[in-house]
């Protein structure tokens, strides 16, 4: 006898070839097969039951216990809706040209002609183990079968085999509190309107005892969006100014002056008036708190509530009937809602509204205002400082601890985000009881997000009826892709600090690690790198303990839902790498819905220079920050598509570029709309830029 398993993240060592039935791990009941020769080759889809999910534990202590089979068990009732799959072959090598979705392949229990290939294939003669993901997302809570069937091991046939797995619920909660978000108390309270616009923000980064010498973590934030260049940097003790010298790199390493007790250290912004906009409304509501620390998502009520501090621009004139439709603003990874004015403003000349809301852990500490007319106002910052340095990071809160491999870093991202999409169902509810000159109804609310605030609303349209139409401007997912971003050196550090380090030989081009992990659609790459198979382990485990924050899980959701969603992306964009995005796109069936930025084609890149642009977050044309993000045109072009888009409920997909002849905006077709079949593939499979222009030879 012989029995066969799931290898859910890669974690088991693959057994001798020369092994046994007697030595491999004893099969669950439902997984025994019928016994064949001896001398036939025998396939093995190792796994070593530990628990009623079977999370396979590691056989040695190379990954910290963030990723142990109770850490997993807990946070989940079955397995990956895109594991990566370890095949061990013993006593044969593999005919690779059989190592296809012919013979390899999984589907529903219920529904054998309903088969999903597998792709991101890896042989590795050294340890006979096949090793691929599902071509799709998996559905949640449904028993799947993986089946070999017609591998050739020299030549020869190899005995078929199967094995069943369950896999488990990721996007329930969130569904679950969207149930229930009617009950919310939607109360609004409106502190201050302007006609004038002028506006500045002063944030809060810094609260240090006087006396200790800190290195404060600036640079600080970007200006453009919303913000101007000028800005400053300003610090008192005890209610008095206290003079910082801040040096050329922008870090201040003196330090404190003694007395005066704690020294608050605050960064200030002017913000400029975007034409188009007739009023500024700042105000607050209540949302429901559910985080445990600032970190974990907790099952059941956290604190009843929290206040949420937000801006509304509101066109110039006389609102229609019914009030001005809006679109809800949602701001990237480190960023906050002073962004959204220049985006407000040309939404605003084609009659729509405009209301921002800071994410969990973002814009600062709590000691921040807003100066509107010259008046003082909380600015409702969110940041947190969870490691008690005195410092508020740029995410701090969201994500407590990005640079350990710790319970709280990964929850703390992942349940960051679902509290962020709780506090922006509140804010739905919020424009329902009723704004300033807005309309209550959903058929005049739309959706905005950038970056992290793509992700947000990737998971916000998948669970609230009551946003219908949204653009998604690059979102990301937790792709199983190679690390070539610029996230590459965040993961080095989590790679350095497991016990033992992870960290195996540098990339031959990309230097840090080397992960060795294909892109879809290639051929059978044919072996691995040493210690490769370890921090694919770790990135599969991750990619399944944040699948509550990954928008291709919630993906499916969308056609049922009737949602209309356009996707913008850049090519080659190095922060949110286009095959993560296509990740959602192929989920949800977007890419009708889709439109490709090519920088490589416009005047922009003749600006910056073919070296420049990877280094620049692509389709950051949308909101440019600093004088290198100027498109100028192209930008105004791009933001045009959205309020077509809004404005026409997502029946128009408006081309920015419908005469490339012509040459509007540099050589070719700059905006490709819809995503073309040979563009979905060609990034699908690469980066869309030369990693070595990023991290050099």
């Amino acid at each position: 006898m012989f029995w066969v398993g799931l290898a859910a993240c890669g974690s088991t060592e693959p057994g001798a070839p020369d092994a046994t039935a007697a030595d491999l791990p004893q099969p669950p009941e439902d997984t025994s097969v019928d016994a064949v020769e001896p001398q036939d080759p025998i396939v093995v889809l190792q796994i070593t039951p530990s628990d009623a999910i079977g999370v396979p534990t590691p056989p040695e202590a190379r990954i910290t216990d963030t990723w142990d089979s109770a850490f997993l068990a807990a946070n989940t009732d079955g397995f990956s809706l895109q594991p990566l799959i370890r095949v061990v072959v013993s006593k044969g090598l593999v005919d690779v040209g059989t190592f296809t979705s012919e013979h390899v392949y999984l589907h529903p229990e219920s529904d054998a002609d309903q088969r999903i290939g597998i792709e991101q294939r890896v042989y590795d003669p050294e340890t006979e183990t096949l090793s691929f993901l599902p071509a799709r997302y998996l559905a949640q809570a449904t028993t799947y079968r993986l089946v070999v069937d017609g591998l050739k091991s020299h030549g020869q046939v190899v005995e078929s085999a199967s094995v069943a797995f369950t896999t488990g619920r990721f996007t329930d909660e969130l569904t679950d509190l969207a149930a229930s978000a009617d009950d919310w108390d939607a109360a609004v309270t409106v502190v201050a309107e302007s006609t004038s616009g002028l506006l500045a923000w002063t944030a809060h980064r810094a609260t240090l005892h006087a006396g200790t010498p800190p290195v404060l973590p600036w640079p600080a934030w970007e200006s453009g969006g919303g913000l101007l260049n000028e800005q400053s940097i300003t610090a008192e003790a005890g209610g008095a100014p206290v003079t910082l010298a801040i040096g050329p790199s922008g870090m201040y390493e003196g330090p404190l002056p003694d007395g005066g007790g704690d020294v608050v250290i605050r960064q200030h912004f002017e913000m400029f008036v975007p034409t188009g906009i007739g009023r500024v409304v700042l105000g607050r509501y209540q949302s429901p708190w559910l985080l445990n620390d600032e970190q974990l998502l907790v099952h059941g009520p956290g604190e009843s509530a929290r206040q949420v501090w937000f801006t509304l621009w509101l066109p110039e004139g006389d609102p229609p009937d019914g009030g001005w439709p809006v679109v809800l603003y949602a701001h990237g990874y480190r960023s906050h809602r002073h962004h959204a004015p220049l985006l407000a403003g040309q939404l605003a000349q084609a009659g729509l509204a405009t209301m921002a809301v800071t994410a969990v852990g973002h814009g600062g500490g709590p000691d921040g205002w807003i100066e509107l007319d010259g008046e003082q106002y909380p600015d409702g910052g969110r940041g947190v400082d969870a490691n008690h340095d005195g410092i508020y990071l740029l995410e701090e809160g969201m994500r407590s601890d990005p640079l350990g491999p710790s319970h709280g870093a990964i929850r703390g991202l992942t349940d960051g985000v679902r509290q962020s999409v709780i506090d922006y169902m509140a804010a739905i509810r919020a424009i329902e009881a009723g704004l300033p000159d807005v309309s209550t109804s959903a058929n005049a609310r739309s959706w905005f997000g950038i970056s992290n605030g793509g992700r947000i609303g990737a998971l916000l349209m998948a669970v609230d009826p009551k946003m219908p139409v949204a653009v998604l401007n690059v979102p990301p997912t937790e792709s199983f892709s190679p690390l070539a971003d610029t996230w590459r050196g965040l993961w080095s550090t989590i790679f350095a600090a497991t016990a033992p380090p992870l960290t195996n030989g540098a990339h031959p081009q990309w230097g840090d690690f080397d992960e060795d992990i294909p892109f879809r659609g290639g051929p059978v790459q044919v072996g691995l790198s040493p210690g490769a198979a370890h921090i694919q382990a770790y990135l599969d485990r991750y990619r399944w303990a944040t699948m509550p924050m990954n928008g291709a899980a919630y993906a499916g959701r969308y056609a049922v839902q009737g949602k209309r969603i356009l996707v913008q992306i850049g090519r080659g964009d190095p922060v949110v790498v286009n095959p993560g995005t296509l990740d959602l796109v192929r989920e949800g069936g977007l890419q009708a819905t889709t439109c490709l930025f090519w920088p490589e084609r416009s005047a922009w890149h003749d600006h910056l220079g073919v070296e420049a642009q990877p280094l620049v977050h692509v389709f950051a044309v949308i909101q440019p920050n600093g004088p290198n993000w100027h498109p100028g045109v192209i930008g105004v072009a791009a933001r045009e598509q959205l309020a077509q888009w809004y404005l026409s409920r997502g029946e128009i997909l408006h081309d920015p570029d419908p005469d490339a002849e012509a040459g509007l905006f540099g050589l070719g077709d700059v905006f490709e709309v819809p995503l073309s079949d040979a563009a979905f593939q060609e990034l699908d499979s690469s980066f869309g830029y030369d990693p070595a222009q990023l991290y050099g030879p």
